[in-house]
């Protein structure tokens, strides 16, 4: 069984509040929080949690939202996860409420 990486307190900068609430309910089982401040917003998961699986899910979301990267701070690393390809912006089902 391959190690993984277990890391505490990770942040994941998403473009808006609609995109940081689609990646909260996403990771749900591992009991984010959506932060925003101005036009900043950060989905932040207690650890310990899976980096490894975590970017899988961040590459997914890329992919939907159609954003080509963005950032996660993870174990005092700085990690750019880039989404596997480029489409159609996915508007967030919630992007009305929340913009």
């Amino acid at each position: 069984m391959p190690a993984t990486t277990s890391a505490y307190d990770i942040e994941i900068d998403a473009t808006d509040g609609a995109a940081a609430i689609d990646l909260e309910v996403r990771l749900a089982h591992l009991t984010p929080t959506t932060i925003g401040s101005g036009n900043d917003w950060i989905v932040e998961i207690p650890g310990p949690a899976d980096v490894e699986a975590i970017e899988a899910v961040v590459r997914s979301w890329l992919d939907d939202l159609g954003e080509t990267a963005t950032t996660m701070r993870a174990a005092g690393r700085v990690l750019r996860i880039e989404g596997r390809r480029a489409r159609k912006p996915h508007r967030a089902p919630n992007y009305d409420f929340i913009g």
